[in-house]
């Protein structure tokens, strides 16, 4: 099992998504939790031994059983027993400790770990049952998990909100686990800004409010702003057909299925080009058309529109109906286009190559395969040597605050079409969470909010908005982990009712 795959496979989005691969379960003596009588706890409470055994037999039995079949090699047996055997080393056996939510076909719970050394001592867990068959497993997900907190019975003010941030943020650089930049604001006002740790290492170079970090999947919202600039220009529609507007797209059955709309929502059946071969040959990679060759594939995975998942591919394939479309390059495209009208002087797919002022450097704790490591190493050769329409672009805390303000103000884009990028279309990982057009539309707190992460190796990035509020949540991180706890504690808090 390629296990490079896994780590980037999960870590685009606010959860971590492996597709039809695996099951954690277990209770260990948690007797006080009863899961529900839907068909998804059933399932749960059914196999919740079998993670905790630790036992590959067991796993192996298990998968044959309760897995929908997949012709893909990363989700055959062997590599799903392997998945289950990576997460078992890494957190040891788990608990249930709290149902965050449950519906008949899913259901998502608290764990604890078990395991002194555990990489995490909480993950969030949720199991997607097939919708076609509530017998098989169709999708699993988990992330690093907060601990319960015990909060009064009444919103919280600023001042409340800010001393337990910055209380968490303190664990959290205490233990070497974050460096990066925090920004909260209510509109225009700074709720809580923080800056911890170095942009260089090598260098001693303290991180600056203004530094640029790198942004991973979230230049996925960038270039769906881009697409809905076009559209409300009238040069573009979300229904037309790839072939249309690519009329030399190599891909026959792509061209004739597959639409703006598949590509914006990951249902293309594009898949991902982040392959052996593209890792063997990235850092020749210089325009999107040089993409081409790990992008084009024998046929779709799925029929576009049957299911989601998650597709650097397609917005790649979204970058390249830019420049066709606009007669720009993309990268000169969303310059003038987007950064520019909206006063973000510091965000730009900058090439590594190049000596860019005050541009951190990533810091990781795994090896190539995705293993833990001890001590930090830098990410130079983990990545392409320049980011692009799936990802990869840099910024910065203050900027991307005006970003969200561009898209409040309707300064780039027709506050209509902001509204459809906004709003769900497809259920992309757990109750309440959909994916629009390049945002993420999440209902699993008491008030919605919209955005993406990003995340690889050296990596760790979150936007959010919440609309009802009008409160941006902004962390932005040069470690593998961090960024995302910290905004999910934010978020617990300024959500709290």
């Amino acid at each position: 099992m390629n296990k490079r795959y896994i780590k980037r496979g999960f870590t685009g989005l606010k959860v971590f998504v492996f597709t039809a691969l695996f099951l954690v379960s277990g209770m260990a003596g948690q007797d006080d939790i009863t899961l529900p009588q839907t068909p998804a706890g059933t399932k749960l409470q059914a196999f919740l031994d079998v993670f905790n055994t630790g036992d590959a037999d067991n796993y192996q039995s298990f998968i044959e059983n309760n897995h929908v079949k997949s012709d893909d090699p990363r989700r055959s047996t062997e590599a799903r027993v392997g998945i289950y055997q990576m997460l078992f080393n890494d957190l040891g056996q788990l608990e249930i400790h709290q149902i965050l939510n449950a519906e008949d076909n899913s259901i998502s719970v608290l764990m604890k770990s078990l395991k002194p050394t555990a990489q995490y001592e909480w993950v969030e867990f949720t199991l997607m049952l097939n919708e076609e068959n509530h017998d098989l497993i169709n999708s699993f997900q988990v992330l690093p998990g907060m601990p319960p907190l015990d909060l009064p019975g009444r919103p919280l003010s600023d001042d409340e909100i800010t001393e337990m941030v910055r209380a968490f943020v303190d664990e959290k650089v205490s233990k070497d686990e974050f460096s990066g930049t925090i920004l909260f604001a209510r509109g225009d006002d700074i709720i809580y800004q923080d800056v911890r740790g170095k942009a260089s290492l090598r260098f001693n170079i303290p991180m600056q409010f203004d530094t640029k970090l790198n942004l991973g999947s979230m230049n996925k919202m960038i270039t769906a702003v881009a697409i809905g600039q076009l559209v409300d220009q009238g040069k573009l529609s979300f229904d037309d057909k790839l072939g249309d507007i690519l009329p030399d797209f190599p891909m026959k059955d792509a061209a004739e299925k597959v639409t703006v709309h598949h590509l914006l929502t990951h249902t293309s059946g594009l898949g991902d080009y982040w392959t052996d071969e593209w890792e063997r040959n990235w850092f020749w990679v210089r325009t999107l058309d040089d993409y081409l060759p790990y992008v084009v594939v024998d046929s779709l995975q799925f029929e576009p529109g049957d299911q989601f998942s998650y597709s650097n591919s397609g917005f790649i394939v979204l970058g390249m109906i830019i420049e066709k479309v606009s007669g720009q390059s993309y990268f000169d495209y969303v310059r003038e286009n987007i950064y520019k009208p909206a006063g973000m002087e510091n965000t730009y797919c900058y090439h590594m190559e190049d000596p860019i002022p005050n541009l951190a450097i990533g810091y990781t704790k795994t090896n190539f395969n995705g293993e833990p490591i001890p001590g930090w190493k830098n990410n130079f050769y983990r990545h392409a040597p320049q980011g692009g329409p799936a990802g990869g672009g840099f910024s910065t805390a203050p900027d991307l605050l005006k970003f969200i303000r561009a898209l409040t103000d309707n300064k780039v884009i027709s506050e209509q079409t902001r509204d459809i990028l906004w709003e769900g279309k497809v259920p992309m990982g757990g109750p309440g969470m959909k994916y629009g057009y390049g945002f993420g539309d999440h209902h699993d707190l008491p008030y919605r909010y919209i955005g993406h992460t990003g995340g690889a190796p050296g990596i760790n990035a979150f936007l959010g908005y919440i609309p009802q509020l009008d409160i941006t949540v902004i962390v932005l991180s040069n470690y593998d982990d961090g960024a995302m706890q910290i905004a999910d504690h934010f978020m617990r808090l300024v959500t709290h009712k």
